[in-house]
This record gives C-alpha cells, structure tokens and sequence, in this order.
C-alpha cells in the first residue's frame, strides 16, 4: 500500500503555494528537551498493536457553533422525504434563525416546484456543484442518510460514485468564504447495510478535511432510535469538542478509539496454511508485496500476483514486455524489472509464483484473471490487497478524477476481488489500509476515505461470511521501500511525531496477525508513535507492563507457554534478533534435582534436553507463527550445576542466521553467570550452550535419515533387561532420580547398537506454572540419549564409565509424545575414538512412525 505523507501540496487556506504541511493547523513544533538530554528516537520506540472499540467522549468546554440570521445552511439527503432533514431544518430555523436549502441528491419522485439531482450521474454532480457554488451566504452543510436509503443502491459501484459525487459537492460549499461546519446525520439501524460504507468513506474524507480547514467543524452523527436528535445535532454544532465522530448510543456519546491490544500467543494457530494454498496478491511482485511473499515462503503456498504493469508472457524466467522497451517510462520499466526479479528470486527458493496483468478496479478484468487461477489450482485460499495509487493535493485542488481513482483502486478492487474469489474456497482475505484512514492526513482526502472506506468492506464482509477471515491493517508510513523513503519525506514526518516501521518489521508482524491474531480483529492499527490528532484521538497506547505475560510488544506470551523463558529484554523484528533471560533454580525448576548424570557430581545440572527447550522457545518467540522442526550444530561447552538457594542467572541470545526463505534457521546461544568453586556468582557471564534452531510453517512427515534402521531383533547379542533392573543400574551407576529415569526396558543390545522402550509420563517440572508446555518432547531426547549411554553396560557391565552429551549434529522430530505413550527407542553407533562415541538414534510410534530422530550425537566419556 501507498502509505507516506502528502510532500506539502498548497494550502487551501492560503493559497501558499510554498508552505507546509508541518504549517497546517495542529501540527505543532516539539518542544525542544533541556540542554545535556539526548533526543531520543521515536523509531526506538516499542512496536504497538492496536485494535478499536467504543470509547465515551469527555465532556469539554462549550464553544457553540454561531450562526447569523441571513446565513444559509444547505440540507443534502438522499430524496425529499427524510424526517431526518425536516428536524435538522427546524431547528436549524428555530434555534439559529438560518436559511436552509434543501437538495435530494438520489430523488425518486419530485413535487412541483421542488428541486433535485441525481449524483449518481456525472452531469447530476456537475449540476449539482453549480447549485451549491451558487447559494450565497452559506455557512453550513448538513447530510442526512435516513435509516433505509440506500436500499435504492444498485451495488458497490453505486457506494463509490456517491462518495465521489459528495466529495465534489462539499468541495464546491468549502468555496464558500462564510463556510462554518459540516454534518453528517446518519441512522444506526444501517451499520449492515450499503448505506455504512458510504458513512465511513465520508467520515474518512471528513478526517483529513478537518486537518486542512481548522475553521470548519466536519462531524459525522451516528443516531439510534431512542436519540434526542435537536439535542444531538446542537452537540455536533459545539465547537467544544474537536472529536469529529460521535456515535449516540442509549442517551450517551462515543467515538470509535484504537487500543494496545497484544495478541495472546496461543499454541495452535489461529490459521492454518499449508504447503500449496494459493494466495493472491495485488500491487505487483514489488515493494511492499515482495516482502510479504518472502515472510510467507516457510509455508510454501503457491503465489499469484496482479498488478497492470505488463510483462513478456513466453519468457522464462519471466521478463518486461517488449513493448516496454519503446513506449514506457523510466518507473514503469523500472517496475516491470522489479516484478521480473521478485518472481525469480521466489522460484530460485522453490516457491511457485506467478504474475497476471489485471486491473482491480475492473470488474471483468479480475473475474478472468481469478478464474484463471481457480481453474489452474482449483481453489483460492487467499487474497491480500495492497494495490493503490496516490493522487495526493490538498482538497479544492483536487479533481473527482484524482478523488475516484484512489477511492476505486481500495474499494472496488477489494470488492472486485472478493465477488471473484468467494465460491472458490477464500478462507483469508488481508487488505492493506493506512493509519490516515484512522487519522486523516492533510493533503489526502482521497487516500483516507478509500482506506477507510476498503476497511469498512472488509468489517462488512467479516459479518456476513463468517468462515472467512477478513483483516484491515492499517499501516504507519513503511521505510525499506516506497516513497515514504524519500528524505525530505522522513523528516517532515520525524518532525511531525510519526515513526515509521521498516518493511522486514512490518513482515513480521504480518505473519503474527495473520496466523496467530484472533479473526475477530478485523480492524489493527501497528505504530510506533502518531501525532496527537484531536478530532480523532487515540487512547492510552503507552506500554504497560503485562501482568504475568511475557511481552514481546505486539504479542504477549504466557509462561506456562514458554516455561523455560524469564524474561524478554531485546525483540527486535527488523534484525529478526531476540535477547531473553533465565535463572535456573531448584527452588522453581523441580526437575533439576531428578537430573545427577554422574553419581560424583556434588550438585545436580540442567539437562542438555532442557537447554534445547530453551533454545527453541526463544526462537518461536521471535517467530510465533512458525512451528518448531528441530535443531542442529549444537554444542554443550559446560555444565550448569545448581547449588541449593543459588540461582543460576542466564542470557539467552537468538538471531536469524543464513538467508533460506523455506526454512528460517536461528543461531542460539546460552550463556550462564560465572559461580566461583566457593558457590560465589561472579558478574560474567559465560556461553554453556550455542546452536541453531529450524523452524518452518509446519511439521510434515519426517524424511528417514538411516538406511540401516530399524535396529533388528536379530542383531541383538545381549538379553533383555526388564524395568526393575533398570530401575537398579540407574541406581548403581547414575544419580538420576525421578523423572530423569526415562528408560522402562532395554530389549538388547549388539555391537555398536541399542534397542529399548520408553513410557511418555505427564510431569510437573516447575513450582510456579501448572500444566506447563514444551516446543518438543524432551524427555523423549532425553531416553535417546540415554539408550547411547546405557550401551557399554549393556554390552559390559564391568565398565565403570558414564558418558555425556557434547554435541548434537541434528535432531528433526515430527510431532510431541503423548502421556502414556510408549516409544520404541533405536541407536546406531557411527564413530568411536578414544575419547567419545557418535550415535545416530530414532523415536518410533506404535504405528512404526518415526517421531524424533538425531543425527551425529556425541557422548564423551566420563571416568568414574
């Protein structure tokens, strides 16, 4: 989407040609901070997810709207029957002593002498503005919108042209040199209607009206049956209050307020995309739709883009039309180029993605282009909008052909493509609106009614399809492409308190809104920080601390989620980097005491299984919308050993390492507070632990690694050993205890392999959480790595010796063990030396299903 700020066009007010926006009303200097405080960065600040609710509207000082007798007001309503008019006519007479002029705009039938245009024709608009031009004196402009009008709308184009025929007619009574205010009068009983769209595209054209004409009150008056209307309007007509929506609800007045509103991280996604679903995307293959098709790569859909630019269709890779060449200009031959690469740099990761010339706005042009996808794939899973066009310039410079073509490319185009897509199993639909359809913008009416207008559709669409998710992210100005790149752009914006998101941020969050976000939000606003606007403020969007709940910003995750995570102090989406804290201590962590490897060890550690656990929370907290699919390349530098009444203080670091669309890799780290021999924690802090963790849009079957595997019955030289016996060489040669004694039998053992069983138990590991939950099984990991362990005393139980993990090569698992699940446990010894072994080892279900499987895991020895 097109989301920078209108570059200064003339003022209306003035007619300046040179001034500028940061010189409109309202946008007020900052106040410069004391001599030795740095100036902190508003792109430093916290990402914010906001969505919108009712809000009560605080009383304020009144500051009546005067009018004079000999003064006019102009009373627009859809026909010349509309009790709504007749009573803001009256009082409008009564209590102001005006003039009113009353003008049907949609009139079915006329009375003599009465007068009426329909704006639904270009001549009627035309004519219609001629009028309004005419009327002297004209203060005011009131529209009414009755409760049932727009039954007379024959569809969707109907909603635009009228937005476009009302935009022209309050822009010719803003030429008016005595113009006062604007109402709009509108009934409740019409939020599921036609009629409710044209109401949020106008209350969209009103937002940043009211930016350019500080001196006009622009208010949109939303009625219910119960409203005492004469009260009501006398309310809009009160300069007092600067909120340019009121909404009057059972005797009392609100406006719509956006709130931080987290999404609370649930482990099952809240939508689920597999590998092949098609999605299609509008904007092109470029800017920001690139880097939404590159965030969405894990999960392997098949992609079409739409956009008009044209490109050669015979070539492949794909490449500009030849026409180009010759007849276009530079950024549209730059933009076809773009478009060539993205495709090719999509196909190179093994996405199939695919580019269509379609114009959103026409009808027939999406209904072919959709129909092509539906018959090649058989179905469309879904679509993000972010096609649109910018005509930016200050309203009374801006022509009905600059206002439509924004307004159709948002709100057509959504429409168009959902009438084209809907029976073709549409589960997602994502439009990309603009905080100025929250805020309004000076210099870009048009742009802030049709995302408002685009928003409003999709909130629409929300309630009559309930099986499908619709979403309007309405997005701050994006740095890392577009033309909010533009310098002297940035610091107009810096200057005016608006911070931007970079492109890679606003992937992230993408991802996390769509597959994570309860389908419910259909509205969400991400910022940083917004100007203050006061005629349409936000609520308190400064960060609270969260009560019990991890915070990551826009998401907040639950320990019980993530057990193994204290705390996040660094999550940064744009360098996909994560810093985090843990302290391991009995006290809370009941399973440290289970877990004594060696019977010499003077304290108990945590477990390599453990460390793994953390690692991979860590990374699906910096990609919750991911699933977990393994590690690899890991590396146990030290023990962790816990002294009673000791916290052991850790620092977990993850980042995103190598640059595999299909599989997002994260390098770990663990590093763990010094603790002298004494028992005295030190101030450094030391890496125990480092490797990567894999995640990717979701767990498919396991590709079998081990051509050798199963471990065969025949193979087996030893005899079984049966629980209790176990149970006794724990005893003898571990100090394992509890939960850690994993193994229930070991059916046999051969040179340089293992066979044995373990039961998946239900364990209560930490004081502090109930019913906690893990990225994976690791006690399953942890029976492997015992099986390997337990191998030389199987063969010999005259060894004395104990082994421990060092390094994992890999571990891939399919899915996590269920309570009372038995698992068949097999290891293969691959390398022996003098000072370790390397095992290859596997889970298997009772269906023979391989659910966990290590590669390359080496034991050290341990003498006793």
């Amino acid at each position: 989407p097109m989301t920078r700020e209108p570059i200064s066009p003339p003022s209306p007010a003035t007619g300046d040609a040179g001034s500028r926006l940061s010189e409109l009303p309202g946008a007020e200097a900052p106040v410069p901070l004391p001599a030795g405080i740095p100036e902190p960065s508003a792109d430093e600040a916290s990402l914010k997810r906001l969505v919108f609710s009712l809000a009560p509207v605080e009383p304020a000082v009144s500051m009546p709207v005067e009018l004079s007798p000999g003064e006019a007001v102009l009373l627009l309503s859809p026909d010349q029957d509309d009790e709504l008019a007749k009573t803001a006519r009256d009082l409008l007479r009564q209590d102001y002593g005006v003039d009113t002029f009353p003008l049907p705009f949609m009139p079915a039938h006329l009375g003599p002498g009465e007068e009426g245009l329909d704006i639904l024709t270009a001549a009627g608009v035309t004519r219609t503005s001629e009028r309004v031009s005419g009327l002297a004196s004209l203060a005011g402009l009131v529209i009414t919108l009755p409760h049932g009008w727009s039954e007379r709308l024959a569809g969707m184009a109907d909603v635009s042209q009228l937005l476009t025929g009302l935009f022209q007619l309050l822009k010719a009574f803003l030429q008016s040199p005595t113009r006062k205010f604007v109402v709009l009068i509108h009934a409740r009983e019409d939020a599921d209607t036609l009629g409710q769209l044209l109401t949020e595209g106008l209350l969209g054209l009103f937002l940043s009206a009211a930016q350019e004409y500080a001196e006009v009150q622009f208010r949109t008056l939303e009625i219910d049956r119960d409203t005492d209307l004469p009260l009501a309007l006398r309310a809009a007509l009160d300069k007092g209050c600067a909120v340019v929506e009121l909404i009057n609800r059972e005797g009392k007045v609100f406006t719509s307020q956006g709130h931080l509103a987290p999404v609370v991280f649930g482990d099952a996604p809240s939508l689920k995309l597999n590998p092949g679903d098609v999605v299609v995307m509008t904007g092109g293959a470029t800017g920001i739709s690139a880097h939404l098709a590159r965030a969405l790569a894990p999960f392997a859909p098949r992609l079409v883009f739409l956009g008009r630019t044209r490109l050669d269709p015979c070539a492949h890779p794909p490449e500009p039309h030849p026409e180009l060449s010759s007849s276009a200009s530079a950024p549209e031959k730059s933009r076809a180029r773009e478009i060539a690469q993205t495709l090719a740099d999509l196909h190179a990761s093994g996405i199939e993605a695919t580019y269509l010339t379609c114009d959103v706005t026409d009808p027939e042009s999406v209904r072919v282009a959709l129909g092509e996808v539906a018959g090649r794939y058989g179905r469309i899973d879904g679509i993000i909008h972010g096609a649109g066009v910018l005509r930016d310039g200050f309203l009374d410079q801006m022509t009905s052909e600059d206002f439509s073509l924004v307004a159709d490319v948002k709100f057509l185009g959504a429409w168009n493509l959902f009438s084209a897509a809907e029976r073709a199993g549409l589960r997602f639909f994502v439009g990309l609106s603009s905080v100025a359809a929250i805020q309004g913008n000076p210099g870009q009416t048009n742009y802030t009614a049709a995302n408002r207008m685009m928003s409003a559709l999709l909130r629409y669409l929300h309630r009559k399809n309930g099986t499908i998710r619709f979403k309007a992210l309405m997005l701050p100005p994006v740095e890392g492409t577009g033309m909010a790149e533009d310098p002297d752009v940035r610091d107009l914006l810096r200057r005016r308190g608006v911070a931007y998101i970079h492109v890679q941020e606003l992937a992230g969050l993408f991802c996390r809104e769509l597959c994570v976000a309860p389908g419910d939000d259909d509205w969400v606003m991400f910022i940083r920080t917004l100007p203050s606007v006061r005629t349409a403020p936000l609520g308190n969007i400064s960060h609270p601390a969260l009560i019990g709940q991890l915070d990551g910003g826009p998401v907040a995750f639950s320990p019980r989620d993530f057990p193994m995570i204290d705390g996040i102090s660094c999550l940064d989406l744009r360098g996909e980097h994560l810093e985090a804290s843990r302290s391991f201590s009995r006290q809370n962590d009941l399973w440290i005491a289970d877990h004594r490897p060696l019977k010499s060890l003077a304290h108990p550690l945590v477990s390599a299984a453990m460390m793994l656990e953390t690692f991979m929370e860590s990374a699906r907290i910096l990609y919750p919308h991911l699933q977990v699919l393994g590690v690899r390349q890991v590396r146990f530098l030290d023990m962790i050993s816990c002294p009673p009444e000791v916290p052991r203080s850790s620092r977990i670091s993850c980042r995103r390492a190598g640059a595999d669309p299909r599989e997002v890799v994260c390098e770990a780290a663990l590093s763990v507070q010094e603790i002298s021999p004494t028992g005295r924690l030190a101030d450094r802090f030391i890496p125990h632990c480092t490797g990567q963790v894999l995640l990717g849009g979701g767990r498919g079957e396991l590709a079998e690694w081990f051509q050798d595997f199963p471990v065969r019955p025949d193979e087996l030289r030893t005899p079984a050993v049966n629980h209790k016996k176990v149970l006794k060489w724990y005893k003898d040669r571990t100090g394992l205890d509890g939960r850690y004694r994993v193994l229930e039998v070991i059916d046999g053992a051969g040179p340089g392999l293992i066979r044995g069983r373990t039961i998946y138990r239900e364990t209560v590991d930490f004081a502090h959480l109930h019913a906690a939950r893990y990225q994976y099984s690791p006690y399953l990991f942890e029976a492997l790595m015992q099986l390997a362990a337990f191998h030389m005393l199987a063969m010999d139980p005259r060894d004395r010796r104990s082994m421990l993990p060092v390094e994992i090569g890999e571990i891939r698992f399919l899915r996590q063990c269920r309570p009372g699940e038995q698992i068949t446990l097999e290891a293969r010894l691959r390398v022996r030396d003098q000072e370790s072994l390397l095992w290859d080892a596997r889970g298997l279900d009772d269906r023979g299903r391989t659910i966990m499987q290590v590669r390359a895991m080496r034991m050290h020895w341990v003498s006793p």
